[in-house]
C-alpha cells in the first residue's frame, strides 16, 4: 500500500495539494482509520471478492465510508434475491451509484503467478499472508 500512497501523494502534489504521508504501526493505523477526523484520504487494497455482497467497503462500518441508503437497500436486496439475472441488475445499480457518489481511484488489477518445484511442500494457496508458514523443501 505504501507504493500506491506514494503515487497518490505525487499526483496530489502535482495539482498543488500539500500531502503529509505518514507510515505508522498496525495498531496506530487501526485506531486512526476508524476516526475520520484523523485523515483526509484513506487508501487500501482489495482482493477478489466473488460475491458482491461481501465487499467490505460497501458496509456502513468501513473506515472512510458513509452509510448510503441507495447502496445499502440494494445490497440487502441482492442478499435476498436467488435469481442471478436480478442479482446482476441490482449489482449494476450499486456499481453505478458507487461511482457517482464516492471519490475512488482504481489503480489497476494485480495478478500473481506462483510457480514451484514438486519438492516444495505445505504451500497453502488459500492463505493470504504469510504464504510461507509451514512450507518446506522435501529433497
Amino acid at each position: 500500500m505504501y507504493n500506491v500512497a506514494l503515487v497518490t501523494k505525487q499526483q496530489l502534489e502535482d495539482v498543488g495539494m500539500t500531502v503529509d504521508l505518514q507510515v505508522v504501526d498496525w495498531a496506530t493505523l487501526v485506531q486512526r482509520r476508524n476516526n475520520g477526523k484523523m485523515y483526509d484520504i484513506f487508501t487500501t487494497g482489495m482482493t477478489l471478492v466473488p460475491d458482491p455482497t461481501q465487499h467490505p467497503y460497501l458496509r456502513c462500518d468501513w473506515p472512510g465510508w458513509t452509510c448510503d441508503e441507495a447502496i445499502t437497500s440494494r445490497m440487502d436486496a441482492i442478499r435476498k434475491e436467488p435469481d442471478p439475472a436480478k442479482r446482476r441488475a441490482l449489482w449494476e445499480e450499486v456499481h453505478r451509484t458507487f461511482y457517482e457518489r464516492v471519490p475512488v481511484i482504481r489503480y489497476g488489477d494485480l495478478f500473481g503467478l506462483r510457480a514451484m518445484q514438486a519438492s516444495v511442500k505445505g504451500f497453502n494457496e488459500k492463505m493470504a499472508f504469510p504464504r510461507f508458514y509451514n512450507v518446506w523443501l522435501d529433497k
